[in-house]
């Protein structure tokens, strides 16, 4: 991944959405990060609660990417 200034970060994982937050400010958003991976850690539902995000996540440019199941046995196609 690769991360220009101003901040963009992506969180992945195999079995929940892949979140992607743009153009934040390393000073002003670290602790929001935080925050949010705690919520996206504990989250059981595939989705983070948007109203329970800190302000500087809830105006930033973002994106929501569900998972995607992959098929590794080709010979089930």
């Amino acid at each position: 991944m690769h991360l220009r200034s101003p901040l963009d970060t992506v969180r992945l994982s195999p079995d929940k959405p892949t979140y992607l937050f743009v153009n934040l400010t390393p000073e002003e958003s670290a602790i929001a990060l935080l925050d949010f991976m705690q919520l996206y850690i504990k989250s059981d539902k595939l989705t983070v609660v948007w109203k329970h995000l800190a302000e500087q996540l809830q105006s930033a440019i973002f994106a929501k990417i569900l998972p995607v199941l992959i098929n590794e046995n080709p010979d089930n196609y």
